[in-house]
């Protein structure tokens, strides 16, 4: 069902990747509960995947890739 609902919201967005998870009450609590078009969200490498998620949830608003460019940040994230 996971999987079902992130595939939905990732073609509607028209995006290239998507991460399903509940945050836990820790700083870095996330449960991931689908992936789409990551190899693995827990590897270093995936580590902007999981910014953007905090991201977001502390937010309440979408963070786009091109974010980057103008968030030092999330730009320190990718490197």
């Amino acid at each position: 069902a996971y999987e079902a609902a992130l595939a939905a919201a990732v073609r509607l967005c028209r995006a290239e990747r998507g991460v399903l998870g509940a945050f836990g009450e820790g700083g870095d609590d996330l449960t991931v509960l689908a992936v789409a078009g990551l190899e693995d969200v827990e590897r270093p490498r995936e580590r902007f995947a999981r910014l953007c998620a905090f991201r977001a949830a502390d937010t309440g608003e979408l963070v786009l890739s091109g974010d980057v460019l103008v968030d030092q940040p999330l730009a320190r994230a990718v490197h």
